[in-house]
């Protein structure tokens, strides 16, 4: 499964008002996929999600190092590095501010990768979107192809009640497959957007 269909649902599951602070791993529910409620100060909880992802992408849990004085963390992840900016009162503020960095980093790392895939063979892009229905438990996509003057095709794909339409193409396969990477596309804004909506 592509890593972008492992990190969009972490976001889905994150409400404004249901996070949880957790310093230690271990806390987390044994459902991989859970991400654990009720932050105390109200603010997104990206370090449990940070957890979550590696947990789901199967690679090493994340790693703190925060130093005093001023609190500044750098969070290592699957062999990178990501270090916060700022600067803050406490460590727990710290680490947030470092996991946002790396969920932020991973977001982009993945949408080029994802880009790169769609760009170099579009075929498997219906596979992939299927795929990811029957991990999230939604109905399979549905497509409406419509064939136009000039023997080109347009396709529309309807998934998780959004419509995603595609661009021309002459045959109708790939119009349907130009709707999917721009379902996918989108998915990857929305997800990008909700990141920037909680911090």
């Amino acid at each position: 499964m592509s890593p972008f269909f492992l990190i969009v649902p972490l976001f889905d599951q994150l409400p404004l008002s249901d996070r949880v602070l957790s310093d230690h791993p271990s806390d987390l529910s044994e459902d991989k996929g859970h991400v654990p409620s009720s932050n105390c100060s109200g603010l997104p909880d990206y370090k449990n999600c940070l957890i979550t992802y590696a947990q789901q992408s199967a690679v090493a849990l994340p790693v703190y190092e925060t130093i005093h004085g001023g609190f500044r963390c750098t969070v290592y992840l699957d062999g990178e590095a990501y270090r916060s900016v700022n600067t803050f009162g406490n460590p727990e503020d710290a680490e947030q501010d470092a996991s946002k960095l790396a969920l932020e980093s991973i977001a982009e790392k993945i949408k080029e990768e994802c880009i790169a895939i769609i760009n170099k063979d579009s075929v498997y892009c219906k596979s992939i979107l299927d795929e990811y229905a029957a991990k999230m438990k939604l109905p399979l996509p549905t497509y409406t192809t419509t064939r136009l003057e000039l023997l080109t095709f347009i396709s529309s794909v309807v998934f998780d009640g959004k419509t995603y339409i595609g661009h021309l193409s002459k045959y109708k396969k790939d119009a349907e497959q130009l709707a999917v990477i721009n379902s996918i596309l989108g998915m990857h804004a929305s997800y990008t957007k909700s990141i920037s909506l909680l911090g």
